[in-house]
Parts: structure tokens; sequence; C-alpha cells
């Protein structure tokens, strides 16, 4: 009986690809949070949703305090 090697998913051969390019690699969930007005874009990324919505609002405080509508 001939077993057939199981073809690796694609994130775990990106993964070993960047390993061998002598990168070190991590890999985590994370939440992302987006706002738009307009064309302008900002987001917040953090471990929970919350963390993701408080950068997603220090990052929008900041461009009301540089004089942005």
């Amino acid at each position: 009986m001939v077993t057939m090697s199981r073809r690796l998913p694609a994130w775990k051969r990106a993964m070993e690809t960047l390993e061998s390019q002598g990168w070190e690699v991590e890999v985590t969930r994370v939440w992302m949070a987006r706002a738009r007005r307009g064309t302008h874009v900002e987001d917040g990324v953090g471990l929970t949703r919350e963390e993701a919505l408080d950068e997603l609002k220090t990052q929008t405080q900041v461009d009301e305090c540089e004089g942005c509508p």
C-alpha cells in the first residue's frame, strides 16, 4: 500500500517559506475595526474587540486634533 503525503495547507507553506528565508513567524488572531469618512480610512487592531475599537478611537481622535473635520 502506498501512502500519499498530504499536501500542506497554503498558510503552512507560507510560514515554512518565510522561516526558510530567516524570518521568525508568529501568527495570532486579532480583531480589526475600520472607520471610513469619505475617502479617509482609519484602522484599529487588537487582541479583543474592545482593544481594536479603543485603537480605532485613538486613530480617529488624532485626525480630529490635527484639524480634520
